[in-house]
Parts: structure tokens; C-alpha cells; sequence
């Protein structure tokens, strides 16, 4: 079981995580739900999937925190390795 730091919850039982805004270069942005991926890459993928393949997160939900598929709101690529996010200290 692995449970997420930001909503407590287990992540592939829960239907998706808490709105947790993202602090980015451009200032604070809200994170993109499941489903609503504009990386082409991913829209294929997630069109088809029934739950997120890292957080399990469903449809019209937000991704868990840390997550391997999640996209950034800003520059639309992976969250995860972004330069365009900027950690609270």
C-alpha cells in the first residue's frame, strides 16, 4: 500500500488527491487532472486508461503528489524532473 503524502490517503484505492497548487516561475497554478493531459504523448494514453498507471488517480481527478505521469501546468511536460517548479523551503 502506498499512501500520499498530501491527502493521507491510499493511493490506488482513493479516487485522486487533493487540489495541491503547484509553485512554479509564473506563480502559483493549479495542476492538471487525470484525463486532461494536452502532451500528446499522453493523451493517447490517458483517454484510454480507467485509472493513472503511477498514482492511480481516476478521470476528472488530480494526480498524487510525486507522480511519474502527472504534467506540469506550465510547460505541459513531466512534472516530476520540471525546471519550472520552485520548492517551498
Amino acid at each position: 500500500m502506498a499512501f500520499c503524502k498530501a491527502c493521507n490517503q491510499e493511493m490506488h484505492e482513493a479516487p485522486g488527491c487533493i487540489l495541491n497548487p503547484i509553485n512554479t516561475a509564473d506563480g502559483v497554478l493549479d495542476p492538471i487532472k487525470f484525463g486532461n493531459e494536452t502532451d500528446p504523448e499522453w493523451k493517447e494514453y490517458v483517454t484510454k486508461a480507467q485509472r493513472c498507471g503511477d498514482c492511480g488517480a481516476k478521470p476528472g481527478n488530480y494526480h498524487h503528489t510525486g507522480c511519474d505521469i502527472e504534467e506540469c501546468p506550465r510547460c505541459h511536460g513531466q512534472l516530476l524532473s520540471c525546471d519550472c517548479l520552485i520548492e517551498d523551503e
